[in-house]
């Protein structure tokens, strides 16, 4: 991260250098798991239906898609 700063001498840079491989390795984890969830969710051989506290649907499976025969763009965000 760079930060200028204007002084009598002129303009000054200030540089920071932060380690963030912690909270990268964290991210990548998450993505993994994420694919992880969604690749059992997808492997169910019954019908679906993640929704979020509002009762939006969030996520479904191929399963749902052929039961409520819905593609699910149809079906995201809706209640």
């Amino acid at each position: 991260m760079l930060s200028p700063l204007e002084g009598a001498e002129g303009i000054l840079v200030t540089a920071a250098i932060r380690d963030i491989s912690v909270r990268k390795a964290a991210a990548e984890h998450l993505v993994r798991m994420e694919e992880r969830y969604r690749g059992l969710l997808e492997a169910a051989p019954d019908a679906m239906v993640v929704v979020n506290q509002a009762g939006e649907i969030v996520l479904l499976n191929v399963q749902a898609e052929k039961q409520f025969g819905y593609h699910r763009d149809e079906l995201i965000g809706r209640r």
